[in-house]
């Protein structure tokens, strides 16, 4: 699974100016990523079929679930 912050809410993602957010697993499947500013990434290899739920640490409204199948 790879994310890539794209929230120019703050400034200019082309840049690299942007909000931070980071990736932290609500289970622990997967290491937390540190903030990750405009336009960087954070991927994880998820290789076992479940639900992996996940949120930023920085804003804890943000939140999601990736789903990996069989």
């Amino acid at each position: 699974m790879r994310w890539v912050n794209s929230d120019i809410s703050g400034g200019n993602y082309t840049s690299g100016i942007a909000t931070s957010h980071n990736i932290a697993s609500d289970n622990g499947a997967f290491a937390t990523s540190g903030p990750l500013g405009g336009n960087a990434a954070y991927s994880v290899a998820l290789t076992a079929a479940g639900d992996y739920p996940y949120h930023c640490e920085i804003h804890p409204n943000m939140v999601g679930t990736v789903t990996v199948n069989p």
